[in-house]
C-alpha cells in the first residue's frame, strides 16, 4: 500500500508543479529570455537520452559499438554544418547502417 502512496504523492507533485506553471503565465507574456531556454530544452533532452543509450546501453558504462558513435558523430556533425536535424537523421541512421554492415561493433 505504501508504494502506491509514493507513486500517489508523486504524481500530485508533477500536476501542481506543471499546472502552477500555467496559472503563473495565464494571460501573461513568457519573458523573451525565458522563451529562447525552452526553446532548446527538447532538443537538449533528446541529447540526454540519445547520450545515455549510446554510452550505457545496458545500463553500466561500458565501450558502446563503435557503430553508434560513428553514427552520432555523423549526425552531430550535419548539425553542426547545416542546423538541420532532420538531414542528421538521413546521414545518421545509413551510417550507423553502414558501420554495422562492416562489422563495428
Amino acid at each position: 500500500m505504501s508504494t502506491w502512496l509514493v507513486i500517489l504523492a508523486c504524481a500530485a507533485t508533477t500536476y501542481a508543479t506543471r499546472l502552477s506553471m500555467v496559472v503563473v503565465f495565464h494571460g501573461r507574456q513568457i519573458p523573451a529570455r525565458v522563451h529562447r531556454a525552452l526553446s532548446v530544452a527538447g532538443p537538449a533532452v533528446l541529447a540526454a537520452l540519445l547520450g545515455a543509450t549510446v554510452l550505457a546501453p545496458k545500463g553500466s558504462m561500458e565501450a558502446p559499438p563503435i557503430a553508434s558513435v560513428v553514427a552520432l558523430g555523423a549526425a552531430a556533425a550535419v548539425v553542426r554544418w547545416r542546423d538541420k536535424p532532420l538531414l542528421a537523421l538521413a546521414v545518421g541512421l545509413p551510417v550507423a547502417g553502414a558501420a554495422a554492415a562492416l562489422g563495428w561493433t
